[in-house]
């Protein structure tokens, strides 16, 4: 692995050095932790960090690796390579994440919040205290979350159209804002909120990341959907995410305003 780059908040290009019947297997089947908890430098350095990034473009933030040594170039130097290495402690055989209050979960549900993540539904390694009741809250980073699903509308991708809105949304990349022109999809919408923005990085990233992808696989949403699903057309649902509302337009005259709809 010769660099990563960091594409949107959920998609990244790995660069390789070379091609081998194990690159893959070797980059896959790396453990991919939250940084945030997992790194040397603690958490309140890494929210300093982001925090620094939010307030300057980060999305072409390229990390290279020499070695283990992991360095930092692009336009966010601010954010140190040191961000990104694993704290050595938290790597042995006795660590209890459980413990640390730093298990954080893939799946649609969350016990605990913040601090407390993970520690709201099981007990640290040695002790007998289990809880009589556990409170599930919705996880925020859910792939296929409501907030997720929004975006995938609105990304147009599909396993049976794959190519077509990955190179429409990379054709619109800084394109000068027209809402009413065959980029103006890609400027508003649910995965590019706001009052009309040009395309960069993050908008392609929200399309790629879907490339080829049926979320209901192996059934077909409009064709040959699961038994009680609610139909996909024509009538559209709300989506909610968290702290966020996705809805269809009204009407083909709204999509002409920027808005957070994802079926324009």
């Amino acid at each position: 692995m010769s660099g990563i780059t960091i594409l949107s908040p959920t998609v990244f290009d790995i660069g390789i050095s070379s091609e081998g019947p194990f690159a893959l297997p070797n980059l896959t089947g790396v453990p991919i932790v939250s940084a945030r908890y997992w790194t040397g430098v603690g958490s309140s350095t890494w929210d300093t960090a982001v925090t620094g990034c939010s307030n300057a473009p980060c999305a072409d933030v390229q990390y290279t690796l020499a070695g283990n040594v992991v360095n930092c170039l692009g336009a966010c130097t601010s954010f140190s390579a040191a961000d990104m290495t694993v704290n050595p402690a938290d790597l042995g055989a006795a660590f209890d994440p459980v413990n640390h209050h730093m298990l954080v979960g893939s799946g649609p549900w969350q016990c605990g919040t913040g601090a407390n993540l993970g520690f709201a539904c099981s007990t640290p390694l040695g002790t007998g205290n289990h809880a009589t009741s556990y409170t599930l809250t919705a996880f925020p980073n859910y792939f296929r979350s409501s907030q997720r699903l929004a975006i995938y509308l609105w990304s147009g991708e599909s396993d049976t159209n794959a190519i077509g809105p990955a190179t429409a949304v990379g054709s619109c990349f800084n394109v000068a804002v027209n809402l009413a022109g065959p980029c103006g999809h890609y400027q508003q919408g649910a995965g590019n909120p706001g009052t009309g923005t040009q395309v960069g990085v993050t908008t392609v990233g929200n399309v790629d990341i879907f490339f080829n992808l049926n979320w209901l696989a192996p059934f077909e949403w409009t064709t040959s959907p699961p038994g009680g699903i609610a139909p996909l057309t024509p009538t559209l649902p709300i989506l909610y995410g968290p702290g966020t509302t996705f809805t269809p337009s009204p009407g083909p005259s709204s999509c002409t305003t920027p808005n957070n709809f994802y079926d324009c």
